[in-house]
């Protein structure tokens, strides 16, 4: 990684926000250097904001169809977004899709 961190807040709609970095996503357990600890607790801060839409990692390495997959994806996952409104199966493949493990639900023994 790089030693600058790009963060980049657009306007997206009324009252609306939208979060880009070049960050790389984070992974559960993997370290972090001094700059994209600071840069991550920085999204983080502007993510739980009411206005803040959607925030997307990589934004410099991927396309804009494969970053509204990832926002979709997202979205299924949260219960603000489309979790209350897909099936556990759809969760748990939108799980997979972000190599999110042991939060399966709804499985048959």
């Amino acid at each position: 990684m790089a030693n600058s961190i790009v963060i980049e807040i657009k306007h997206v709609g009324p009252g609306t926000v939208q979060v880009e970095s070049d960050l790389q996503a984070p992974r559960v357990g993997a370290p972090l250097a001094p700059q994209e600890s600071a840069a991550l607790e920085m999204i983080q801060h502007i993510q739980r904001q009411p206005a803040c839409r959607r925030v997307i990692f990589d934004s410099n390495r991927i396309d804009p169809d494969a970053a509204a997959c990832v926002a979709l994806v997202r979205d299924l996952l949260d219960p603000e977004g489309l979790g209350h409104s897909v099936s556990a199966e759809v969760r748990n493949a939108a799980r997979r899709a972000f190599g999110i493990k042991g939060q399966q639900e709804g499985l048959a023994a």
